[in-house]
């Protein structure tokens, strides 16, 4: 059974998307680099900037690569 994602969640999904990728661009990498330095495919990293579905681990892990604090990335 597939699990339904509504609209508001897909919006943040999106928006945290866009906020890893600004931080990617800003910095310079290309999803590959990204990638290759936290030992995650390239399409896990598209994955996420598109707002795909994203796990926790993955949101921790790509937070502290960024050196973000997650309370920054959840407020409004």
């Amino acid at each position: 059974m597939k699990k339904h994602i509504s609209e508001e969640h897909q919006k943040i999904l999106l928006e945290l998307g866009l906020y890893f990728r600004e931080h990617r661009l800003y910095n310079g990498l290309t999803i590959s680099d990204v990638a290759n330095d936290l030992d995650l495919h390239k399409n896990t990293i598209a994955r996420v900037e598109h707002g795909c579905n994203i796990t926790l681990s993955s949101l921790l892990v790509l937070a502290d690569y960024y050196q973000i604090p997650i309370s920054q990335i959840f407020k409004d």
